[in-house]
């Protein structure tokens, strides 16, 4: 079973929007791909008291599914007595939670993921045909199957040096190891070592080298947003849908401007 994730629903109220009737709350429906939708569900948001022109709410989702939501406006005994006048919103969501910004009546949204981008890379002479994977815990790791596992790029031919590209959310602790497989993803051979600890703090970056077999060696290079936002911007690491609608009223000229790092 993937993991959960926590996802937040952020509603902000342009100038003169009146929700005096009724309390915001999302309907929304969640599944896996290639799967039916779940039943519709119901979902209380909450003033930001910080801000009151912002509402959330909160909603645990499997990893690597799909959402569809609307927002409405319910009485205290949760009776539905406006909806929105768009057709549902659709976001996929892949291994990290974050948050999900929208306006009533608008369908674009911005999706600020709360995660981490994860470099890990060894120097490892394989055989014609091989290739390296990092396996692990978590779907993200192919929940310890080598044909799931994320495969490793050469980097270099040189030294032989793979390196595996991850998004991972933060405060995550997983354990993994390298595999080699062969050209059917199939485990060739492990590492004949006790499993690593890849700990995802709340940074921007990181990577890790991780010699083969001698995890009590592993070095890991951190970097935070100031220094890695205009690699990121350059290379498209980080995706963000913006629509000019979004913006248009003077409460949001600087609320959510740029995607969080």
């Amino acid at each position: 079973m993937p993991d959960q994730l926590i996802i937040r629903f952020i509603l902000h109220r342009f100038k003169g929007e009146d929700f005096e009737n009724g309390e915001p709350a999302i309907v929304y429906q969640t599944k896996l791909k290639k799967e039916r939708w779940k039943l519709k569900d119901t979902k209380m948001a909450y003033k930001n008291f910080d801000d009151p022109t912002t509402w959330y709410a909160t909603v645990r989702i499997l990893e690597d599914s799909e959402i569809q939501w609307m927002w409405v406006l319910i009485t205290p005994e949760r009776k539905i007595i406006r909806t929105e006048s768009i057709s549902y919103r659709h976001v996929g969501v892949g291994f990290v939670g974050g948050d999900i910004h929208s306006s009533w009546g608008i369908s674009e949204v911005i999706y600020q993921q709360q995660g981490c981008y994860v470099n890990l890379e060894t120097c490892y002479r394989t055989k014609l045909g091989e290739r390296l994977a990092a396996v692990g815990a978590g779907t993200v790791l192919g929940d310890w199957t080598a044909c799931e596992a994320p495969l490793a790029d050469l980097i270099s031919d040189f030294d032989w040096k793979w390196r595996v590209r991850l998004w991972m959310d933060h405060y995550t602790n997983k354990e993994w190891k390298w595999v080699v497989v062969d050209q059917r993803r199939c485990p060739v051979r492990w590492e004949d070592s006790p499993n690593r600890q890849l700990v995802c703090k709340k940074l921007t970056m990181q990577t890790i080298f991780a010699p083969w077999n001698n995890p009590g060696d592993d070095t890991v290079k951190c970097i935070i947003a100031d220094e890695l936002r205009d690699r990121v911007r350059e290379h498209g690491i980080l995706q963000l849908e913006k629509s000019n609608k979004l913006f248009q009223s003077e409460d949001m000229d600087d609320k959510i401007t740029q995607r969080k790092e």
